[in-house]
């Protein structure tokens, strides 16, 4: 970054795949297959891994914020980005596990319709609150939608905080094996079939998506996400 008298420059690296958000729009169901979304979501998880060691909480993962270069996504603009943790490496573990909020916090952290629940609700930030994000992510990718109703933002909060996420039919539609368990998440009442794959990814989703940040997937860091059966074999 540099400036001169009257402009401030920010200079970043070139992608020449633009942003995740504008290859969405151009596909007409605004979604990718589920083997595109294992690559690109576990290339996520390394980076907010990665950035979570450094000890920062990136606070601002959505899909205008990841670029694509060669086929891979990277994140970028940390304008948003919190320090959350000093010290040696024992310190950072510690940080690491203490992903509760422990205090209000007048903080904002985020675009509205990829903050968790608890900086919503105004608690201290932790990395728990990239992984929500990454849910929503995920969601989209699968999906080719917003997993929450969001006429305004008093309309999309609302329902944030309270609205059970669920999935269409569709995406469960071309069955391979199981029967779809009660509460699932799919928005039927049907018994629908659906591939292992598909059930994984619905499992991860709604792991992520969990309105609780110290029961969330990815609270502990991003070790127990990259574990997760979603991504056997990436």
């Amino acid at each position: 970054a540099f400036q001169d008298e009257t402009r401030v420059f920010f200079v970043t690296e070139y992608c020449s795949g633009g942003d995740f958000f504008q290859m969405l729009s151009k596909l007409p169901s605004h979604k990718v297959g589920i083997d595109a979304a294992r690559f690109f979501l576990a290339e996520l998880v390394i980076s907010l891994d990665y950035i979570h060691s450094r000890g920062l909480i990136f606070a601002d993962l959505k899909p205008e914020n990841c670029f694509l270069q060669n086929g891979h996504i990277k994140i970028g603009d940390f304008g948003l980005s919190k320090r959350f943790m000093d010290g040696d490496s024992a310190t950072k573990a510690e940080g690491l596990r203490n992903t509760r909020p422990i205090r209000p916090s007048n903080e904002v952290c985020g675009t509205p319709q990829y903050m968790a629940p608890e900086v919503i609700q105004e608690f201290t930030p932790t990395i728990a609150i990239d992984y929500w994000a990454l849910g929503i992510m995920a969601y989209e990718m699968l999906v080719g939608g917003y997993p929450f109703k969001r006429e305004s933002t008093a309309d999309l909060f609302f329902h944030l905080l309270t609205q059970k996420v669920e999935f269409p039919v569709s995406f469960a539609r071309s069955a391979l094996g199981s029967t779809l368990p009660s509460g699932s998440g799919i928005s039927s009442s049907g018994s629908d079939p659906c591939p292992g794959q598909y059930v994984a990814a619905m499992d991860l989703t709604m792991r992520l998506l969990d309105k609780d940040p110290s029961s969330r997937l990815g609270r502990n860091g991003g070790g127990e996400v990259k574990a997760h059966p979603f991504f056997r074999g990436v």
